[in-house]
């Protein structure tokens, strides 16, 4: 689920999704908030907290969109509003995945096969009839090359660590630095991860995020790109909508 699937979805919807720039003062945590099943309905609306150019809200997005075609948490009970919801009890919020409120595993970038599942039976509900409705397809390039453009790596670091004074962008960590981190230490861009190295208190320390979409992944292929944390040579005719539709079941009214 890439940021320009999100965007794309949120097209297709009429979703608005308001995007605040202020941080709470009381908490470093960050707000967001959606109506679950409301895509179709006058709570087609969400809000999400962002520092500009972080990408700190990116995940949190998607997040709120699942809430919006219908998906609950992982782990929760089905929802009893929406139409023969089947819940996520199936799918534990331990493994982590975009529905999950835990995000540090690779699956974070991943739907779990329960929010699939229910928002597939929303988009073919009477609740969310607009989602199939058919729209005018737009055909905007979709140009990863953008990204790099808009952030580099260093500049990334120093939004993500505003608070460090002495923070700066490292590809790997040094081979001489390894051992004393064993098999704990983080990979690097290869793995679309972008590392921040810093030093506090007189100790060097590794902070690792992931890559945004776009973020150039291998010296030796430059057409190579991290999209969803995979490294990886991106599809060369990516527009914001595709031409495919999904089919409408037809359901009879409750």
């Amino acid at each position: 689920f890439t940021t320009a699937a999100a965007l794309t979805a949120v097209k297709i919807m009429k979703i608005i999704i308001v995007v605040t720039l202020v941080q709470h003062c009381a908490t470093k945590s960050y707000s967001r908030y959606a109506f679950l099943g409301g895509a179709c309905s006058s709570m087609n609306v969400g809000m999400v907290e962002d520092s500009p150019r972080s990408f700190r809200g990116t995940f949190t997005f998607v997040h709120e969109v699942g809430h919006i075609l219908g998906s609950v948490h992982d782990g929760d009970q089905a929802d009893t509003e929406i139409r023969d919801h089947p819940g996520a009890l199936g799918c534990p919020e331990g493994d982590e995945y975009i529905m999950s409120s835990i995000s540090t595993s690779y699956n974070r970038h991943r739907f779990s096969k329960c929010s699939s599942l229910q928002i597939l039976v929303f988009a073919t509900n009477e609740e969310g009839c607009c989602l199939i409705e058919r729209a005018q397809r737009h055909t905007e390039p979709v140009d990863m090359s953008r990204v790099e453009r808009w952030i580099g790596p260093q500049k990334f670091c120093k939004l993500r660590h505003p608070n460090i004074g002495k923070v700066k962008y490292v590809k790997e960590v040094p081979q001489n630095i390894r051992h004393k981190l064993g098999s704990k230490y983080p990979p690097g861009i290869k793995k679309c991860q972008l590392l921040c190295e810093a030093v506090i208190n007189s100790k060097v320390q590794y902070f690792r995020h992931d890559a945004p979409d776009g973020t150039p992944c291998n010296e030796n292929d430059k057409s190579m790109v991290c999209v969803n944390k995979v490294c990886t040579k991106p599809p060369t005719d990516m527009t914001t909508f595709n031409k495919h539709r999904v089919i409408r079941v037809h359901r009879p009214p409750r």
